[in-house]
């Protein structure tokens, strides 16, 4: 180790930027280094921060008990006395028995290490959060927000030490209430191949950590609903990682879940409709959602692009079902995201809603016909984002024994599709496929309902009016 020895010859105290007008108190590290020595200052929760992660990288370190403990009363003199010497104890312990020297390096800002080391522009992103929100406590949901937008913006890359020293900072916040469901929500994104393109590295990284660091996850409480509903989800997808790479994975869910009953109930009696939406995230197999002889949807992930496909049977005649697809009107009655749709040059303007936000799309047309088919081709780009696209193709056609000639009349029909989604498409139509109200299925299911009715209009679809009239203004400007 560079680090030769470190001495904490005295403290000071500072006072806290809060209304609150609390003081904290910082220790004074000398270190010696083999060609330097030099002063830096430390809180107490950074050695704690410290303490953590060796504690997951190393969690069988010798000098893990003499860590001080934690404190709820007032830091007295007596108090930062006694831990200035065990930290300085600590920090000597490390350094003599060549414990995590990369993590002891970096604690003590030893330039030549720090120097030495080549981080890349993603790494650094990921370092500098750390960094951040292990000294400034007070902000950080505001930190987890930022890095959340920034980090997931685009395509990112770090190796497994970074990868572990994130997770080791991740992971015992989970059970933090100041960061709500954050913490869980980015854990849940880095194992997931729709927003993390190495997520298999995350997860290698992450089942092997021991379950009693990942009980501190407080899986329970998000399996129960207490901590953020929408988070619930996420909490079942990583205990089934954990599960499927435990060599006894029910006795690992039990552990996890700390034997609670409760959550123990609600996990092992979810859906097996939930169960094969779950699988999506770790899995590019074709995915079924709806398996019926008058109708089949399924969808596939492969390399951040979504398909979906399948098909419907009815009795109906292919006019009645291109106007399902190309009439506004008509098409609202069983699109259940489509908010508007309108016509224009090329084609149409469509815009759709997912989780209360708004996506306008710019859509080409084509339409090919013959005399026992007709195909229907839509190609839209995100507006303002033009990487995020979408295609789809609508195939109408008789089915053999409907011997109509004309266009206009009834007969078996089947309409088959195979739809696209890339970039931002993608995680929109995923909203649509794993949401709690099941809008994909439920909007094909009333696709041929329409088909097959003669006077169908849409039942149960309630308008959101804030919505409503937030793409109406949207709209206005748009077309201006």
């Amino acid at each position: 180790m560079e680090v030769v020895d470190v001495l904490i010859n005295s403290t000071s105290t500072k006072n806290q930027a809060s209304f609150l007008h609390r003081t904290y108190t910082l220790y004074h590290i000398k270190v010696y280094t083999k060609n330097n020595t030099y002063i830096i200052e430390k809180r107490f929760r950074q050695f704690h921060s410290l303490w953590q992660k060796i504690k997951i990288a190393s969690p069988l370190c010798p000098v893990l008990s003499n860590f001080p403990k934690k404190s709820c009363f007032p830091m007295s003199r007596n108090v930062v006395s006694f831990r200035k010497k065990a930290l300085e104890g600590w920090l000597k312990d490390l350094i003599s028995y060549n414990i995590e020297p990369r993590l002891v390096c970096e604690f003590l800002k030893v330039k030549k290490f720090i120097e030495n080391e080549e981080f890349t522009p993603d790494e650094q992103l990921v370092l500098t959060f750390i960094e951040k929100i292990t000294t400034e406590s007070n902000k950080k949901i505001a930190f987890l927000d930022k890095f959340e937008k920034e980090f997931f913006l685009r395509r990112r890359a770090m190796n497994p030490e970074i990868t572990a020293s994130l997770l080791t900072l991740l992971v015992p916040m989970c059970a933090d209430p100041s960061c709500m469901s954050k913490p869980m929500d980015i854990i849940s994104k880095l194992l997931n191949r729709d927003f993390y393109r190495y997520f298999d590295c995350v997860q290698k990284v992450f089942v092997s950590l021991p379950i009693k660091i990942l009980k501190r996850m407080n899986f329970k409480d998000y399996i129960k609903q207490k901590i953020n509903p929408d988070s619930q989800r996420r909490a079942y997808e990583i205990i089934e990682l954990i599960r499927v790479n435990s060599e006894d994975g029910q006795v690992a869910v039990e552990e996890i879940l700390e034997n609670d009953q409760d959550s123990l109930r609600i996990y092992n009696n979810w859906g097996s409709c939930e169960e094969k939406k779950i699988s999506s995230a770790y899995s590019s197999d074709v995915i079924p959602l709806i398996k019926r002889k008058d109708l089949h949807l399924e969808y596939k992930i492969s390399e951040k692009v979504i398909t979906v496909g399948g098909f419907i049977e009815a009795t109906s005649s292919i006019s009645k079902i291109c106007d399902l697809f190309i009439d506004s009107d008509m098409r609202r009655t069983w699109d259940l995201a489509l908010e508007d749709m309108r016509e224009t040059e090329a084609g149409y303007k469509m815009t759709y809603v997912a989780e209360k936000n708004i996506y306008n799309f710019e859509c080409d047309t084509d339409i090919e016909e013959d005399s026992n088919w007709t195909r229907i081709i839509f190609k839209g780009t995100l507006i303002d984002c033009p990487n995020s696209k979408f295609s789809s193709t609508f195939l109408i056609e008789k089915i053999q024994g409907n011997d109509s000639d004309e266009f206009e009349e009834v007969g078996k029909l089947r309409c088959s599709w195979n739809l696209e989604y890339r970039g931002k498409a993608s995680k929109i139509i995923m909203l649509d496929i794993v949401g709690e109200d099941n809008k994909l299925q439920n909007s094909f299911i009333l696709l041929l309902e329409a088909a097959q009715a003669r006077n169908f209009s849409i039942c149960g679809r309630i308008k959101n009016n804030s919505i409503h009239e937030a793409v109406q203004r949207k709209n206005k400007k748009w077309y201006k």
